[in-house]
């Protein structure tokens, strides 16, 4: 092999390891969520007691912090039974309605939880998160 060929197989194996590696993606912030997955993600972590990643799901604002603290507080509440129950619930969509390309209502309840809850979603900068303060509207 000459110098030439072992040049150009390094450069193949360069670019080839440029374009296989430089098209992943490893950040969970670059990949879409729709509203219907960004509610149905942050409902399983707040059935799951996981409210460090359901805040992720929040909009930033000291309204919605406060909320999703008293989420969290209620949750604490509950007996460790009901808690695990919660972990094995599904959910039930009742309704989902995109109301414009930024904001989308989904209702739902789960059979531990009948009444049905309204979640209201914000898009914001191509990404979906949840907003309580429609909640009560």
């Amino acid at each position: 092999m000459t110098i030439k060929h072992l040049y150009h197989s390094f450069v193949f194996l360069f670019v080839g390891s440029c374009l296989v590696y430089g098209c992943q993606t490893n950040s969970k912030e670059e990949i879409s969520l729709t509203a219907m997955e960004t509610a149905q993600q942050f409902i399983r972590l707040e059935m799951n007691g996981d409210f460090t990643n359901a805040r992720t799901y929040v909009v930033s604002t000291d309204y919605n912090s406060n909320k999703i603290s008293e989420h969290q507080k209620r949750y604490d509440a509950l007996s460790e039974e009901i808690k695990k129950q919660l972990k094995s619930e599904n959910i039930n969509i009742e309704s989902y309605e995109e109301v414009s390309d930024s904001t989308a209502i989904l209702s739902f309840s789960n059979s531990i939880d009948t009444g049905t809850q309204k979640l209201y979603l914000l898009r914001q900068n191509k990404k979906w998160n949840v907003d309580f303060k429609y909640q009560n509207h």
